[in-house]
């Protein structure tokens, strides 16, 4: 997956220079609609889903983990059939 990525959202597209700053940009509610694609910058399809994600919390003398959703991205292998040679 090479930055920049690209988001096409209805008729908006949007360019984010990093991975991180993609998934920080986009919003849960989004992908649950199935409204939102997104290509690296060679125009690799990428797969957009929500994950669950922990993080240990601390306040003062007490810790806790938290659990939330989170839009998470990673490159989407296609499968594609060769031809056998004769």
């Amino acid at each position: 997956m090479n930055p920049p990525i690209i988001i096409v959202e209805n008729n908006d597209i949007t360019i984010h220079p990093t991975v991180e700053h993609t998934e920080g940009y986009l919003e849960v509610h989004d992908l649950k609609d199935n409204i939102d694609i997104a290509y690296d910058s060679e125009g690799q399809l990428l797969n957009l889903f929500v994950d669950f994600v922990e993080r240990e919390r601390n306040f003062l003398w007490l810790k806790w983990i938290k659990q939330y959703e989170t839009v998470i991205i990673k490159e989407l292998m296609l499968r594609t059939k060769r031809k056998k040679n004769v």
